[in-house]
């Protein structure tokens, strides 16, 4: 697992400067060499991300969302990655389905491994000019799915049928195309299965000629959890190069950025990874690099930087701890944080989410994508810039967004839902999550589109405007204001009220009495100069 992990950061420093030269324009001899380059760097991740995935199974910590998919599209999607492999070798890949949408619940991103990984076996050993079928099979009477993936190679012996989905487990059929197996793509395909409810069979084809391969789902969602269904936009789209398929490239220029003065921090403790960020980046953004989040630390509080890019794993103090950090402080919570990690597992990528990151990016990364995203993230900041700061630009600002249509129902009912709930102390982000429908992950995607800001902050913000007012209109006292907004204990309460406001709730009141006094003094004597007058 660990050694894992750490091809991860060498697989960057390999494949985001290929991914740079393929858009450039070479001899065909030399395109060739960097298509062939980027097919097996991208053969190595796949390989890389499925043991990082058997051992999450094995470990209990391989959490499938379900979301209602159509079969139809989702598998010809795949099949199509393959055209490149089946033209260069004379295969005839075949996709049949027999409706159209054939709607199915599955764990995309994880039934992806499966589609691929029977597909990558069946080209393995067909010969050059054969016959790949892959067939979706409705069975509604039976309340099954099936998909099957049929060769015409040379077959499995009767007596190693039952032993292709072992681990580390090899046929003595030797691969027409490929190296031979490890064992690994049959096994995750295996257990990915199994998790969704299903069961994977092989057996040699009635006319002796090849393999087929048979997997069962069941329709519907009735066998699922209630808190493993979800929607269809819960799955980000993943790049063919993540998924470990053959993919070409469109040559395009890229797009040339002006030196901008904005400031990137770059934090993660693999020097190349650093150095490489810094020449890339450095052509638009003026880059600092640090090799742990204790010493950016320090370096973020003097630059007080338009972005973040940051490594999870460190030593000193890792990833999250120095998001928490720049979060925390109301010097440095405005920046955005951007999370690289060789970390896969979903309970990292919800922490560092939950602490208040903007994107988090798994190694080795698209150099294309990180560029983009730093350019957003950066331009959306600019914009919001001040909204969410001191006494006047905090006043009322989260009820002023415009929205319209689904966003507009969604933001009504989500006030509706603060609002009641504003004075009671255990009312939270899960809470709201589930009043408004959404799973927690859901709700704090729709509000930082919608807002820019957690779910956390939404809230947080929401009451300590509240207070304010509450505070200056001088009728209530402190303590009853810290119920009255939703906390338990009114030492809580100031220090959120003083880390928001910059002032303890006593001293606001004392400047807002201050200022009522001097607003009335003003308007007597106007009242005195207008008698004389």
């Amino acid at each position: 697992m660990d050694i894992s992990h750490e091809l991860r950061s060498p697989l960057t420093l390999i494949k985001s400067p290929l991914d740079k030269l393929l858009k450039g324009s070479y001899d065909p001899e030399t395109t060739h060499a960097l298509q062939n380059m980027e097919r097996n760097t991208n053969r190595l991740l796949m390989l890389v991300n499925q043991i990082l995935s058997i051992r999450k199974i094995e470990k209990g910590q391989m959490k499938l969302h379900f979301a209602e998919t159509n079969m139809t599209a989702f598998v010809g999607d795949i099949c199509k990655q393959y055209d490149y492999v089946v033209e260069k070798r004379k295969i005839q890949l075949s996709f049949y389905s027999p409706v159209d949408p054939l709607n199915v619940w599955i764990d995309r991103e994880n039934f992806d491994k499966v589609v691929s990984n029977l597909i990558n076996n069946a080209l393995k050993y067909v010969e050059d000019g054969g016959k790949v079928d892959v067939e979706l099979i409705h069975l509604p009477e039976q309340q099954l799915f099936r998909l099957a993936v049929r060769d015409n190679g040379p077959g499995i012996d009767e007596d190693q049928l039952k032993k292709v989905f072992e681990r580390f487990y090899q046929t003595s059929a030797r691969p027409v195309a490929g190296q031979m197996g490890y064992g690994i793509g049959l096994n995750l395909a295996s257990q990915i299965v199994k998790l969704h409810g299903g069961e994977i069979k092989v057996s040699n084809r009635g006319d002796g000629h090849g393999a087929e391969f048979l997997v069962s789902i069941p329709l519907g969602n009735s066998h699922l959890a209630k808190e493993q269904l979800v929607e269809g936009d819960y799955f980000a789209s993943s790049s063919p190069e993540e998924k470990g398929m053959v993919t070409t490239h469109d040559v395009r220029p890229k797009k040339v950025r002006k030196k901008t003065t904005y400031h990137v921090v770059v934090v993660d403790d693999d020097e190349e990874i650093r150095s490489f960020l810094e020449t890339e980046l450095g052509a638009t953004y003026h880059v600092h690099t640090y090799p742990d989040g204790e010493k950016a630390l320090e370096g973020i509080a003097d630059i007080v930087p338009d972005l973040v890019i940051s490594d999870v794993v460190m030593p000193e103090m890792d990833g999250i701890e120095l998001l928490k950090r720049i979060k925390g402080s109301t010097k440095t919570s405005h920046i955005p944080v951007i999370l690289l990690t060789t970390k896969t597992a979903q309970q990292s990528r919800i922490e560092g989410l939950e602490q208040g990151a903007e994107a988090y990016i798994d190694k080795p990364f698209n150099l294309e994508e990180l560029e983009a995203r730093a350019a957003s993230l950066i331009a959306n900041r600019i914009r919001v810039k001040g909204k969410f700061s001191g006494i006047q630009e905090q006043e009322g600002v989260v009820r002023q967004v415009e929205l319209k249509g689904n966003d507009a129902s969604l933001m009504d009912k989500i006030m509706k839902v603060v609002n009641e709930r504003l004075d009671d102390s255990d009312f939270n982000v899960e809470a709201l999550a589930e009043e408004v429908g959404l799973s927690r992950a859901q709700l704090h995607r729709r509000m930082k589109e919608l807002t820019g800001i957690t779910v956390g902050e939404f809230i947080r913000n929401l009451r300590m405007q509240q207070a304010a007012k509450l505070l200056a209109a001088g009728d209530i006292s402190v303590s009853q204001v810290t119920y009255a907004v939703g906390f338990a204990n009114p030492t809580n309460f100031t220090a959120a009220f003083k880390k928001y406001f910059g002032v303890t709730p006593s001293e606001y009141i004392a400047k807002h009495q201050r200022e009522k006094r001097g607003s009335d003094t003003n308007s007597i004597e106007d009242e005195t100069k207008s008698s004389v007058d």
